[in-house]
């Protein structure tokens, strides 16, 4: 008999992977981008989104889709752009940049958010053990990266970049911000028409509750939630406690992903892997989980889903 996880894990895509290099080439990844890749191959999936806290993943994924071994195997691997200091912020034209070397995903600020600034959050926490100077750094920006003006409203710059990623066909995911911050931006971007997920709700610094969650999935939004955050080096959030969630959200709102990082957790697709066995574990139907970890994420990314 075929073992379902393995059945269900062909044809997965993964929206939230960590590309290497990740904030130091002095940390070493679990495996190189390519050998991911190769691993996504064996596993048979469809395919995943690098992410990085610093630069635009575009070439990475670009260079990796060139190398023939990859590219024959029908992996799809798409680039994104977050949106800190190191890749200009709310930039308009960084986004615009991105769109066109292919990035499909928009990450708003992690780092860089007022709301991790304030908190001093476990990315940022990285980040000051790999470069000595980045506390002052983060004293002399102010606050932090807020997509909000003084009045509480989006900024004219956050309407522009919304505009620039329906240009480019991209969507948008809230990273690191303030919950509220994340609810005004889900209702500006079904107003632009722009596809959107809350990332990673459960994470500590986020802590969104359960109706904050369908609120935003009700303006036409998926809420992404991320296996990594249930792992002993990050946040050990009860997995019951997300599975609750997803049952008064809906499957049909929800993707999941892995958030996966660091040498201390397994492998971007063995994380995917795990993924899937939970889910089946605590009782959504092989059905519901293809919806979650590949039919959505194919939506989101505005490719066919199968």
């Amino acid at each position: 008999m075929e073992n379902v996880t393995n059945l269900l894990l062909e044809g997965a895509i993964d929206l939230h992977a960590h590309a290497y290099p990740e904030y130091t080439t002095a940390i070493f990844p679990r495996l190189s981008n390519y050998e991911w890749a190769k691993m996504a191959v064996q596993y048979k999936m469809r395919g995943f989104v690098m992410k990085s806290h610093i630069w635009c993943t575009a070439m990475q994924a670009f260079d990796l889709m060139q190398i023939p071994e990859i590219k024959e195997s029908g992996l799809e691997i798409f680039g994104s752009i977050t949106l800190n200091h190191t890749s200009g912020g709310l930039n308009p034209l960084s986004v615009a940049i991105a769109g066109e070397m292919g990035a499909k995903a928009v990450f708003m600020p992690t780092w860089g958010s007022t709301n991790d600034v304030e908190h001093f959050g476990l990315t940022a926490q990285k980040l000051a053990k790999a470069w000595p100077g980045f506390r002052n750094y983060l004293k002399q920006t102010g606050n932090g990266i807020t997509i909000l003006d003084n009045n509480g409203k989006i900024k004219a710059e956050v309407h522009e970049i919304l505009e620039v990623a329906k240009k480019y066909n991209m969507y948008v995911e809230s990273a690191h911000m303030f919950i509220e911050e994340s609810t005004k931006l889900a209702e500006a971007a079904a107003l632009h028409g722009v596809r959107f997920s809350l990332t990673h709700p459960f994470n500590t610094t986020i802590a969104a509750t359960v109706e904050q969650q369908k609120y935003i999935a009700d303006t036409g939004a998926y809420i992404e939630q991320c296996f990594i955050t249930c792992m002993p080096m990050h946040m050990r959030v009860n997995i019951h406690n997300i599975a609750d969630a997803i049952e008064k959200i809906g499957v049909e709102r929800t993707i999941f992903a892995t958030d996966a990082i660091g040498e201390w957790n397994p492998p971007e697709p063995e994380l995917m892997r795990m993924s899937i066995g939970s889910l089946l574990r605590l009782g959504f139907s092989p059905e519901e989980v293809k919806t979650m970890t590949a039919r959505n994420p194919a939506v989101m990314l505005d490719i066919p889903v199968k």
